[in-house]
């Protein structure tokens, strides 16, 4: 009997020393008045103190944040995935990574279907390119680039695509104009496609 007590004195004691020992601090907090009224009286019928019926009431609150973190990163993971795949900051535009990858795309089915109506392979068909004159005052690696994506082995980026417009006629990219020159038309399509690689 007496060990029981003993027990239970031994354990409330331990409650004490372990209460003593954590540190308290002050949580100021602005609440509308009625809200207040509702706590100093929730702690004046439970014979506790307005600070002690506060703790009890966070105390019985779950912290749980697993759905808010969940929520709080798929919403983060939505705006990474937004600026890696549609945005790009350039000089002096905002383009879309997406419609300057399905320009490139446009681009490399355009200089496949003139190969076919001439009747020439690819390879002879950029050979024929190669000699047009808006390809003249184009740095070399810039060509290259320009061989590669019609090949289908490159992805047209934004930056790309910007610096293209460089070299093209002020308003559309030299890739688009000497495709146009080489198969003697205006692609009303390919000039859609690229105008909708700007972001309003």
């Amino acid at each position: 009997m007496h060990g029981g007590i003993k027990a239970r004195e031994d354990a409330i004691l331990s409650l004490l020393k372990m209460k003593s020992t954590e540190r308290k601090v002050q949580l100021n907090i602005r609440i509308n008045e009625k809200l207040l009224n509702e706590i100093k009286y929730g702690a004046k019928i439970r014979g506790l103190r307005v600070n002690e019926y506060c703790e009890s009431l966070l105390k019985s609150t779950s912290f749980d944040e697993s759905s808010y973190r969940d929520n709080f990163e798929n919403r983060i993971s939505r705006l990474e995935n937004y600026v890696d795949n549609h945005i790009e900051i350039n000089a002096s535009q905002n383009l879309s990574k997406k419609y300057c990858k399905d320009f490139g795309n446009l681009l490399s089915n355009y200089f496949i279907s003139i190969a076919r109506e001439k009747l020439l392979s690819r390879e002879e068909l950029w050979d024929e390119l190669s000699t047009k004159k808006c390809l003249k005052h184009v740095p070399e690696e810039k060509v290259t680039l320009f061989q590669d994506i019609l090949r289908g082995e490159h992805i047209y980026s934004p930056s790309e695509l910007t610096d293209s417009i460089t070299y093209g006629d002020g308003e559309y990219p030299f890739t688009l104009i000497a495709l146009e020159k080489l198969n003697k038309e205006i692609n009303l399509n390919l000039r859609r496609a690229f105008k909708k690689c700007f972001l309003n």
